[in-house]
């Protein structure tokens, strides 16, 4: 837990100072470095990939895209 809160202040003050990318290659490069760190995990644990409900993630999704682009925009 202590180390996904360190990970992820790092993360965001990195994006702080990226002014000269695009939020949308931003949130390209966050989802990819996330995706290396989580793809293990899951077949690791043997997690399903795309979960139990599927609208649930769909919104859940949709959600973060949206507060990443605004967070990026801020």
């Amino acid at each position: 837990m202590l180390y996904s809160v360190v990970a992820t202040s790092i993360m965001y003050a990195i994006v702080k100072y990226l002014k000269d990318f695009s939020v949308y290659q931003i949130i390209f490069f966050r989802a990819i470095v996330t995706l290396a760190f989580t793809i293990p995990f899951i077949l690791i644990n043997k997690i399903k990939i795309l979960g139990n409900n599927k609208r649930i993630l769909i919104l859940r999704s949709f959600l973060g895209l949206i507060s990443m682009t605004f967070f990026s925009n801020y």
